[in-house]
């Protein structure tokens, strides 16, 4: 799956700011424990590897995925700006430090990209569904999650960029 996904940050027309995999193999193992501690569970590896590689790095272009759900708050397509990783601000441990609170996200969670204005994306971690993407927006007291992908693999496949798309016709 490595290589697909490299291959989809590519279609997407890459990066602007490089990831930022700066973490020697002892200290990101001891970050997936403390995520692990936290949740009780991890999420695949495929999704542990992305965020390691690619955690910090901002698309060049905007790129989104589909929403089937009309929102008012999210237009037909949820946007993507950055890959949450283990030494992005905010990182992965202060997004569950944050949200992962009964009045907030009550169920366990592993935040994947950032979304617009405060909303983020993630990967579920519950036993019923384990693995689906979800967008999480809060507003005015309350929040709202909605449905993206059941599968990282899925998930990855559905983005798209506007900038991609439109060079690839000509």
């Amino acid at each position: 799956m490595k290589d697909i996904i490299r291959i989809k940050a590519e279609i997407l027309g890459g990066f602007t700011q490089k990831p930022r995999p700066v973490h020697s193999d002892s200290e990101i193992e001891k970050f997936v424990a403390e995520v692990k501690q936290r949740m009780q569970v991890l999420p695949d590896a495929d999704v542990i590897e992305f965020v390691t590689v690619y955690g910090g790095a901002a698309f060049k272009y905007e790129v989104f995925i589909p929403v089937t759900e009309k929102l008012d708050f999210l237009p037909v397509n949820a946007p993507l700006t950055t890959v949450i990783g283990w030494n992005s601000s905010p990182s992965i441990l202060s997004y569950i430090d944050t949200y992962y609170k009964k009045e907030r996200i009550a169920e366990r969670f592993f935040p994947l990209f950032e979304g617009g204005a405060g909303d983020f994306i993630y990967y579920s971690l519950e036993k019923d569904t384990m693995g689906s993407i979800y967008y999480w927006h809060p507003e005015a007291g309350r929040a709202y999650k909605v449905l993206l992908s059941r599968s990282f693999l899925e998930f990855m496949g559905a983005l798209y960029s506007h900038k991609t798309l439109s060079a690839l016709a000509v």
